[in-house]
């Protein structure tokens, strides 16, 4: 679970696992405050969470509608919405963007056929 501080960010992570849930919330605020070592947890737990919800139905775009979503509003929940002073963006979008590539990854990566072997 996520720290009790970070709780009210998430407001749209109780359709996961509790696993998933968890991995989720934890790299996503960690990769959010700019904390080192968020890249590879938050992929995995991404990954994790794409694939349970396309497991619920939901359509390619409706799982990385769903995912940039969550990293939006989690920054906003949290006050991590601020704009960076070098590219004059809001500094959740590389976090955003790094959650879309897993996404993707893991989405194609469903979509191949298994091999017979």
């Amino acid at each position: 679970m996520t720290a009790r501080r970070y709780q009210h960010c998430f407001t749209t992570t109780g359709r996961f696992t509790k696993p998933t849930q968890s991995r989720l919330e934890r790299s996503l605020i960690r990769a959010l405050l700019s904390r080192g070592g968020a890249t590879l947890p938050l992929r995995a737990a991404v990954r994790a969470a794409a694939g349970e919800l396309r497991a619920e139905g939901l359509s390619e775009t409706a799982v990385l509608d769903t995912l940039g979503a969550l990293v939006e509003e989690t920054s906003r929940g949290c006050g991590v919405d601020t704009m960076s002073l070098i590219t004059g963006e809001p500094r959740w979008l590389p976090v955003r963007a790094e959650v879309l590539a897993a996404a993707k990854t893991e989405l194609a990566s469903q979509r191949m056929p298994q091999a017979i072997g």
